[in-house]
């Protein structure tokens, strides 16, 4: 008797072992959809970013404007904090970013390796990085790993993340993306450790307004 109830027990505990296991790749798959959707519909957008990066002693602090159309153009304007009134646009034909840095130095153009420090923030993030685009293809490579998705209430949820150092971004080891009810997302967290190097918070989204292409020409 007692091992019929043991075995029954051990039974019963694998049973919602799978259930659970199922719901959460339920749930992955789902949140993953409803973003990648999301993103595809997609055509152009812009966002006011407010964010603040960490480099060691360092501290960043910035709103930038983030302009986005298809096939990959993007321009970021810095609207206050560090380099105020600097401006960077991607090519993807190019590959490379024209900018240009503010105050008295705005009239002196380049074209600059996205990379460069003059074209990166203070811990290496490319012009390139900080679009939604980006972070899907970022989730598509990972969608076969190991994540913590929570839902966080109204629609929203959060998607945490492992990055192996072949997709680190700003040296992070992991990534924190909060999806609201539109499946896009609102935030966005970087650790490296447990620490926190970069958060960003995404607000005034306007998407599809048929941005000209002139936004990305200087």
């Amino acid at each position: 008797m007692k091992r019929i109830f043991v075995i029954t027990i051990a039974t019963l505990v694998m049973a919602v072992t799978l259930n659970a296991k199922e719901n959460n790749t339920a749930l992955k798959n789902s949140v993953l959809n409803r973003f990648f959707g999301s993103v595809d519909s997609i055509k152009d957008y812009t966002v006011i970013n407010d964010v603040k990066t960490y480099a060691g002693k360092k501290e960043q602090k910035r709103e930038l404007k983030i302009y986005y159309k298809d096939k990959g153009h993007v321009r970021i304007d810095v609207i206050s904090g560090d380099k105020r009134g600097g401006v960077a646009i991607y090519d993807p034909k190019t590959d490379k970013v024209k900018g240009h840095r503010g105050g008295f130095l705005k009239n002196i153009k380049l074209t600059l390796n996205k990379h460069s420090k003059l074209a990166t923030d203070i811990r290496g993030i490319a012009t390139d990085q900080a679009t939604f685009q980006f972070f899907k293809r970022q989730i598509e490579k990972l969608k076969s790993s190991p994540m913590v998705i929570d839902t966080l209430g109204e629609g929203k949820v959060s998607i945490r993340v492992a990055l192996p150092e072949s997709l680190s971004v700003g040296k992070a080891d992991g990534w924190k993306l909060y999806l609201g009810i539109n499946g896009l997302p609102y935030r966005l967290e970087y650790f490296h450790g447990d620490s926190l190097v970069q958060e960003s918070v995404f607000k005034n989204l306007k998407i599809n307004t048929g941005l000209n292409n002139s936004v990305f020409k200087m």
